[in-house]
């Protein structure tokens, strides 16, 4: 596959909703490696209209393909809980800094119990910079991600016995969203050593 063309097709997916996304797809799982290695060609230009197209397909590759395996099988459903992961490494690939994404990450490693990656997702996408998240043209819908990742690493911090740093993180996520009952119910449901106290 002719990775500068593939490269110039990033940006027309980026720009022009008419194009076949389940086309887009197939291509992406047939030859991965060729579409990363566009994805590189558009990194080097360090241009704004680069960026944005990288930004775009990131997203995509989460929405279409990492999302489509979080609905496949139950929470603890082994196979599709690792395809997850796989997919969404993928997009994190082209977009390190994707917050939604590293937090569902994270909580698919909640679902495995698997405490140390789930806690870096979240510590990531938290530290994530601004303007490489697609949420952030929704500024309410990405602070609500923010939060989650704060509410999340409390979860995963105090399951893996980091009991202090716990205790930050939810204070954290109470501070940035003291209001959502249905965060504080889930870090009570999922600290089970102890009743959590919020808001």
């Amino acid at each position: 596959m002719n990775t500068k063309k593939l490269a110039d097709d990033i940006r027309r997916l980026a720009t022009n909703d008419k194009i076949d996304h389940d086309g887009w797809l197939k291509r992406m799982q047939s030859d991965w490696p060729a579409c990363r290695a566009a994805a590189d060609i558009l990194r080097k230009t360090g241009s704004e209209e680069d960026t944005k197209a990288l930004v775009f397909f990131a997203n995509f590759v989460f929405e279409k393909e990492a999302k489509a395996w979080s609905h496949m099988g139950d929470e603890k459903d082994i196979e599709y809980r690792r395809k997850e992961i796989s997919a969404c490494e993928k997009a994190l690939e082209i977009n390190p800094a994707h917050a939604a994404c590293l937090n569902n990450q994270g909580i698919t490693y909640i679902q495995l119990e698997e405490w140390p990656p789930a806690i870096s997702c979240f510590e990531r996408a938290i530290a994530a910079p601004h303007g490489y998240n697609p949420e952030q043209a929704h500024e309410s819908y990405y602070e609500n991600v923010i939060a989650k990742a704060w509410a999340n690493l409390a979860v995963s911090r105090w399951n893996n016995k980091d009991f202090e740093e716990a205790l930050t993180a939810i204070e954290e996520a109470v501070k940035r969203d003291s209001s959502n009952k249905e965060t504080q119910e889930y870090m009570r449901n999922h600290m089970p050593y102890r009743k959590v106290t919020l808001g």
